[in-house]
């Protein structure tokens, strides 16, 4: 299993706790059993095609991040002459 496929799942599992379902009710709406689920979130299990569609369609995206007005060292240095 590779960081590639762990990432996935891990930020499934984000999408679906912001948007506050259980992991039944992404199971249940999806048809992907429970154990399958958790172990794609936990990075245990590579996700199918099907899989990502069903899940990509039915979770909510995550919120944007907010902008800070404060700039980074490197983004200072950047509009500096």
């Amino acid at each position: 299993m590779d960081a590639q496929q762990t990432h996935v799942g891990l930020v499934w599992k984000i999408r679906r706790l912001i948007a506050n379902y259980r992991l039944q009710d992404v199971s249940s709406h999806c048809a992907i059993s429970m154990t399958r689920l958790r172990a794609i979130e936990h990075g245990e299990a590579e996700p199918t095609d099907l899989d990502r569609r069903l899940v990509e369609n039915f979770l909510p995206p995550l919120p944007p991040l907010p902008r800070s007005e404060v700039q980074r060292p490197d983004e200072a240095a950047a509009d500096s002459p």
